[in-house]
């Protein structure tokens, strides 16, 4: 599947290439599910591409691999489906030069950059960045110009059940909420999730039938009736985990980090302590990743061997 170099470009670094030149890997795309693209085909069909999708020009074998745009080649797959081949469409790519990790991350970009990733997008991608190429927390956070803390908060999110990941993800369920929910397994997780209902407003009695005046009589409009107070309020999944627990949770990973960076620069704490929550930070960061350096860096802190 090698690019064909003498496809005319349209301009810069941008051309019209056959569907069949690009190879797509779906387990690139940053997507906790499929987008549906059933009103990208209408577009494309009734005002033609707009916007060029990425992909990278892998070498040595000068293959185009899809970056981004993933959307926007499946519409485009489809509406070709439906036409005779001398009349299918190109697709309007920007090439870039670089491997299967540069792919990954202006998948990654692009999508952030468009604030087209959800919750659960983001808590995959960063698994991803973490198991496939070896990113710290501190180097996510920086890429998506976030804290680590926010990092970590979004990596536990793929402890909770798959059913509650889907309602993060499709926005029946608040991000607080879920995150709340990583705290209790995934059993419970269901079952306070499926218990969390609003109820009906209860029905108003019906109004008895008003006397009919006797004729020429002058008859005032009747006040306008005062709306009732909502009684009906949604408890909070947050406020179920906590009465689950008793109110004492399991610390999670972003509860440890955020206790250790408030450590840090508190006139409360000495300056020992706040060392020991900059090297457990370090720790749980992955700078200091190995075992070794670990307790090295401890061994600094108490002065004495373990």
């Amino acid at each position: 599947m090698k690019f064909n170099s003498a496809v005319k470009p349209e301009k810069g670094n941008e051309f019209l290439v056959d569907l069949a030149d690009i190879n797509v890997d779906h387990s690139v795309n940053n997507r906790f599910t499929e987008t549906d693209v059933t009103i990208l085909v209408q577009s494309i069909s009734q005002y033609g591409q707009l916007e060029a999708v990425g992909a990278v020009r892998v070498k040595p074998h000068n293959t185009l691999q899809l970056a981004y745009g993933y959307g926007r080649y499946e519409a485009i797959r489809q509406i070709n489906e439906s036409l005779p081949e001398d009349q299918r469409m190109k697709i309007r790519v920007t090439v870039f030069d670089g491997n299967e990790r540069d792919v990954f991350l202006r998948n990654l970009a692009e999508n952030a950059h468009r604030n087209d990733l959800t919750h659960m997008d983001y808590a995959l991608a960063i698994r991803k960045l973490t198991e496939l190429y070896g990113q710290t927390d501190s180097q996510i956070a920086q890429f998506f110009g976030r804290t680590n803390g926010w990092v970590s908060q979004h990596r536990a999110l793929l402890s909770l059940d798959h059913t509650v990941q889907q309602k993060l993800h499709d926005g029946s369920l608040s991000f607080t909420d879920a995150y709340a929910l990583t705290k209790v397994s995934e059993e419970r997780q269901r079952e306070i999730v499926a218990s969390v209902t609003v109820l009906p407003p209860a029905e108003a009695a019906p109004a008895p039938a008003a006397e009919q005046p006797e004729a020429g009589t002058v008859v005032e409009a009747p006040a306008p009736a005062k709306a009732k107070p909502e009684k009906e309020k949604k408890v909070k999944i947050k406020e179920l985990v906590a009465k689950e627990t008793g109110g004492k949770t399991r610390r999670t990973y972003a509860d440890m980090q955020q206790f250790f960076q408030i450590m840090i620069g508190s006139p409360a704490c000495s300056t020992n302590l706040q060392r020991l929550a900059q090297t457990m930070l370090g720790i749980m960061n992955g700078d200091l990743d190995s075992d070794a350096e670990a307790v090295e860096a401890l061994e600094a802190i108490i002065g004495m061997d373990i």
